[in-house]
């Protein structure tokens, strides 16, 4: 996917979403410390700050949130939006997922 141009290629579709891409890594960074105990929050918090602030901090897969849009790698966006059945270029995976995985026409699309 990555050496096909998909990375360029959703990055040119979340062009104008920065905002809306902004808050999807935020859900993820939520989701990330809402699935850890409070006891391993803490001890985060209090001896661990520089882990703890890039738990928080991180977007999609831990990766961390620059200015704009910026995508790391397709396939972490793929898990990404199959694990949270959203994401704010959900069309253009949607439309593009099929053309990489299944090329041979083995593949059911259900919509």
């Amino acid at each position: 996917m990555e050496s096909s141009g998909g990375v360029s290629s959703m990055e040119k579709y979340l062009d104008g979403m920065e905002e809306e891409w902004m808050r999807y890594h935020l859900l993820h960074a939520r989701l990330r410390l809402a699935s850890m105990r409070c006891s391993r929050k803490s001890f985060l918090r209090f001896y661990k700050k520089r882990e703890f602030g890039s738990l928080r901090r991180g977007g999609v897969g831990g990766v961390a949130v620059r200015n704009g849009v910026s995508i790391k790698c397709v396939h972490l966006q793929i898990a990404s939006y199959l694990g949270t059945h959203s994401h704010p270029a959900s069309e253009w995976l949607l439309e593009n997922i099929w053309q990489w995985e299944c090329e041979t026409g083995v593949c059911v699309q259900k919509r």
